[in-house]
């Protein structure tokens, strides 16, 4: 099943994603399976209970299509993309992301994304940079600085790290926040 990506000059295929996946000097895509559009610019945010990780060199065209199958209800809503990667310890990891403006709006909005949907961190495609969530218990691990002391309440219970203070300051003030 090839992606519809003409206004690229080519078609997209799935055997080109595999393969962009797999090379390391590529590390990943993000790519709509509606239209085949491939964004450039905004954050990037998996959506819970969407991601799959493969091995070093796996993630095959057919894995890629298989995913896409059984993931083809979030695929379809506007603003959602296939999404993959090599992970910091060397996993192939594929899933369903959101995609939020290059805007300070949209930085906040994927920020509250982070937190609301438990995720480690956001990409910002603009910059080709991770940015981490320090609500999240791998805080530590992934920025050298300690989870911050609302990290277990924001994975028990979302919606009540949202309501605090220092949730709110990193959410609503991009460049200002504990990032």
């Amino acid at each position: 099943m090839a992606l519809n990506g003409a206004q690229f000059g080519r078609v997209l295929s799935y055997s080109d994603l595999a393969g962009e996946l797999n090379d390391p000097e590529i590390g990943g895509f993000t790519v709509s399976t509606r239209s085949g559009h491939r964004p450039s610019t905004g954050w990037m945010v998996s959506i819970p209970g969407h991601e799959e990780t493969f091995e070093p060199r796996t993630g095959t065209p057919g894995d890629l299509m298989t995913y896409a199958g059984r993931k083809h209800g979030g695929l379809r809503e506007e603003g959602n993309y296939l999404g993959g990667w090599r992970s910091d310890a060397g996993k192939n990891v594929v899933d369903v992301s959101r995609r939020y403006d290059d805007t300070p709006r949209g930085h906040s909005e994927s920020r509250a994304a982070q937190v609301t949907g438990r995720q480690e961190a956001s990409f910002h495609l603009t910059s080709f940079e991770t940015e981490h969530n320090p609500f999240h218990p791998t805080a530590r691990a992934n920025t050298g600085k300690a989870p911050h002391e609302l990290a277990d309440a924001a994975m028990k219970n979302p919606q009540f790290a949202l309501r605090q203070p220092e949730v709110k300051a990193w959410i609503k003030n991009p460049k200002k926040g504990r990032s």
